[in-house]
């Protein structure tokens, strides 16, 4: 199964060891074909680095650990782009969105509404607790 993580997921992975977001996003990486986006990246750095400055060395130590030896993409999407642009309310998500439809992946591993709300059978977005249940 391939899934993308979202940036609230890390985040809540993060602030939460142990809970059901790290849990996911764990168990995404180690058993599935999970990936994350360099805008993802960047967006966390920039939250981090906004409202928690002082704990970025704990983003980058989780990330390490996290991510292991996975490949932060890259994707071309310039195809989505606008599609994504319509399709979700929030349009600072929109780049996220393209990135799972360039990337091709299954789900979307998110706890934000506006990717929950969207009406897609792919990729399908659902939260932590919804990916944990789908892979028990």
């Amino acid at each position: 199964m391939r899934c993308l993580i979202d940036t609230n997921v890390i985040i809540s992975a993060l602030f939460r060891s142990g809970g059901v977001p790290d849990l996911a996003v764990k168990k995404a990486f180690a058993e599935h074909e999970a990936v994350i986006c360099e805008y993802t990246i960047t967006e966390l750095y920039d939250v981090f680095g906004r409202k928690w400055k002082s704990r970025l060395p704990e983003l980058t130590a989780y990330l390490e650990d996290t991510l292991g030896e996975a490949t932060i993409t890259n994707p071309d999407v310039t195809s989505f782009h606008s599609f994504a642009a319509r399709t979700i309310r929030d349009k600072d998500d929109a780049p996220i969105l393209a990135a799972a439809l360039a990337l091709d992946v299954d789900y979307i591993i998110t706890g934000d509404k506006d990717f929950l709300s969207l009406d897609m059978s792919r990729p399908k977005a659902i939260t932590p607790a919804d990916f944990l249940s789908l892979v028990r």
